[in-house]
């Protein structure tokens, strides 16, 4: 995915050997892009950290948990679920970027 200076990737996606290509890519491609705001956002060296997991999977329709670590200085973490893999990821990076604005007032910035 990313690649920091050190060559090492500034995003982990774990728990996602369950799904599709299409499913991965999507997911891949929401992360990558929520990575690069957050990182014009803070200004700061971050690493991202998705975990997605699948319950019932013996059944036809799976609920989704996806869980997100920010670390930027300091973690912050969120996680939300859905009945839909990507209605569960932008839930969880709705509900990080809130904690992030909450933390540093980033839409305060540049007012003054």
């Amino acid at each position: 995915m990313h690649q920091d200076i050190l060559g090492q990737s500034s995003i982990s996606l774990t728990g996602r050997d369950f799904l599709t290509a299409p499913q991965d890519e999507r997911v891949r491609s929401l992360c990558s892009r929520f990575y690069n705001k957050s990182l014009w956002k803070l200004g700061v060296p971050l690493f991202l950290s998705v975990h997605i997991k699948q319950y019932s999977p013996e059944g036809t329709a799976h609920k989704f948990s996806v869980r997100m670590l920010l670390t930027a200085g300091q973690v912050f973490e969120a996680a939300a679920s859905d009945w839909d893999l990507l209605v569960a990821v932008h839930k969880t990076m709705n509900k990080l970027s809130g904690e992030l604005e909450h933390r540093f007032h980033l839409s305060d910035q540049g007012k003054r």
